[in-house]
């Protein structure tokens, strides 16, 4: 897994682009593949990839007849999928200097360009295209503050653009930008229930490399999504597999049944239990580590897992990781409850909004607390962002929006995502929403950029096309059934999993925030980087309001999610500024 890069434009400034990527590649030590053709106009374009196992660039470069295509995944390699959803891809026109670039549809692999004094760069990495004095773009950090992650065209940066997933984006030599956009079509056939788990197991084998080919790491937390994938890769006999596990204390239930679970199929256990004191080195690193900012509270432990594991697993390892099954078989529960609360009359969703805010109920858990925030949020926002991709009820609490700002925000996530889903019925189109924006954008971007950056491949198999379109053409009475989601999923590990060993309540990935909020090292960090009076983020929230909700949880042992990942998005918003921050 290799970051992409790519000049189009003078040759002198070519010099210059190719300078700078050699220098990040040393100081990353990093590989660097980089090549440059002659264009007719004068001007030189020039591409490459920086990476820990960079592979050559005829692995990844189709050349033809005036023409050079490029693609981020081997393409030797490729399977049927369709390549709108496996990688980001460039092509350039050498007759006439046209670029077009494609981002993929459900990945974490964003693309970014920029077009500055007639010339175009394009990464996908966002940090190799700031330039020195950048400025932030407000509507940028609000979506990180809300939302969790940044909907393109947006960036974090002012004058760099992020190609919307799915799409293309075709630039002329004159600068002339055109896009074609991007509309889901998974196909009509639906699946009836009595094939439902014959066709899961027949695409998810389609996922998996050939058994043999390669070890694989599976992150393994023991609940349905990552015990579906090691009963599938037990299933496929791939024998060189371990499951790697994350515990949060010695005697941390759910990675006592892991371990049960992993002895169940044959395949080795490492557990890797967390450690306060890994915090601080997640902390330290975290800025600098990943190529865009986002919001995620679990990025701390999932970090910590990361690189614990690196070091134990093969170098040559397939990392997989189970992101996406909720969004795809465990949504129905969710949105019924979402649809209920829209059905309340528009002045009492009005009123709970303002009891939100003025009895300061983001300091509580409970039912009346999340009715309050169901309809506080949705109050603020249509039921698609509301129910699936908004993280929080804070506008007007601990931020505040600007108007122009909030349009440009609502026009990026409908050009991104909505517009993409049209047509589709509501539940359907929450779940690719769900999938394009926070599974992608967040969920997997965690461990995205560590494991890619350490030269580890990654598969999300519940983020592959013939997984995802599962999302429309499979039945809800597939899906949920018997007041309970993922109906398929569990049906299909009752054929090999004993009862003791699946049935039981979902635990999610929830770090002990409040108790990292009163850890003397955490609190330093919060005053030398996000309270540094010279952080740039402090201008769009109030900084009072950070510090109480600071103050209260770690008193309080608050559990309340959307205030544990308003304060982390504002703490890894900052430290990724700061990091990246030039004089």
């Amino acid at each position: 897994m290799t970051f992409f890069i790519a000049y189009r434009g003078a040759p002198n400034g070519a010099q210059d682009w190719e300078n700078r990527c050699r220098s990040v590649a040393r100081n990353r030590r990093d590989s660097i593949y980089v090549a440059t053709r002659n264009l007719p106009n004068g001007e030189t374009f020039l591409f490459g990839w920086i990476g820990k196992n960079a592979v050559p660039l005829e692995a990844q470069v189709q050349e033809g007849p005036g023409r050079v295509h490029l693609s981020t995944l081997p393409i030797e390699t490729a399977s049927g999928e369709p390549e709108t959803y496996r990688s980001a891809t460039l092509t350039v026109d050498l007759t006439d200097a046209t670029v077009g670039i494609s981002a993929p549809v459900t990945s974490p692999e964003q693309l970014f360009y920029a077009q500055r004094d007639g010339n175009l760069v394009i990464s996908s990495d966002c940090r190799l295209l700031l330039q020195p004095g950048w400025t932030l773009n407000p509507a940028a950090v609000f979506a990180v503050l809300q939302y969790g992650a940044i909907p393109a065209p947006l960036s974090i940066a002012r004058d760099v653009k992020r190609v919307p997933p799915g799409q293309s984006v075709t630039i002329t030599s004159a600068g002339r930008e055109s896009i074609r956009r991007f509309v889901w079509n998974p196909g009509a056939a639906q699946i009836p229930d009595s094939m439902a788990s014959e066709e899961v197991r027949r695409r998810l084998a389609r996922v998996f490399p050939v058994p043999g080919s390669t070890p694989i790491a599976l992150l393994f937390s023991g609940g349905v999504d990552s015990t579906l994938l090691a009963d599938q890769l037990a299933r496929d006999r791939h024998s060189d597999v371990t499951l790697v596990n994350y515990a949060f204390s010695d005697d941390d239930p759910e990675s006592a049944i892991a371990e049960k679970v992993a002895a169940h199929y044959g395949y080795p256990f490492m557990r890797i239990l967390h450690d306060d004191g890994s915090i601080d080195h997640v902390l330290a690193r975290v800025g600098a580590e990943y190529s865009y900012p986002f919001g995620d509270v679990s990025t701390l432990p999932t970090n910590a897992m990361i690189h614990a594991a690196i070091g134990r697993i093969s170098p040559q390892s397939l990392v997989v990781e189970g992101t996406g099954a909720d969004a795809i078989f465990g949504l129905t529960k969710r949105l019924a409850l979402w649809r209920r609360f829209t059905s309340v009359p528009s002045v009492l969703r009005q009123a709970a909004a303002a009891a939100y805010r003025g009895f300061g109920m983001w300091r509580y858990d409970g039912p009346v607390r999340k009715a309050c925030w169901l309809m506080r949020t949705r109050s603020q926002m249509p039921l698609i962002e509301a129910s699936v991709m908004s993280q929080n009820s804070l506008s007007g609490i601990a931020y505040q929006i600007p108007e122009d700002d909030g349009q440009t925000l609502a026009a990026a996530i409908h050009d991104s995502y909505i517009g993409a889903v049209d047509g589709h019925e509501f539940d359907v189109a929450a779940s690719m929403a769900n999938l394009m924006h926070r599974c992608s954008g967040y969920c997997v971007a965690k461990s995205f950029d560590p494991l890619r950056s350490a030269g580890l491949r990654v598969l999300y198999p519940f983020l592959t096309s013939p997984i995802v379109d599962l999302a429309a053409l499979m039945p809800v009475s597939s899906k949920y059934r018997d007041g309970a989601d993922k109906f398929v999923l569990k049906a299909i590990l009752k054929e090999s999993l004993p009862g003791n060993l699946m049935d039981r309540p979902k635990a999610g990935f929830e770090p002990p925030m409040a108790r990292y909020l009163r850890m003397p090292t955490f609190r330093a960090y919060l005053e030398d980087v996000v309270f540094d009076p010279r952080n740039p983020v402090l201008d769009f929230v109030d900084a009072g309001m950070a510090r109480r909700m600071i103050e209260y949880s770690g008193q309080h042992d608050l559990t309340n999610r959307e205030v544990h990942n308003y304060l982390w998005s504002l703490t890894f918003l900052s430290a990724w500024v700061d990091a990246h921050a030039t004089p």
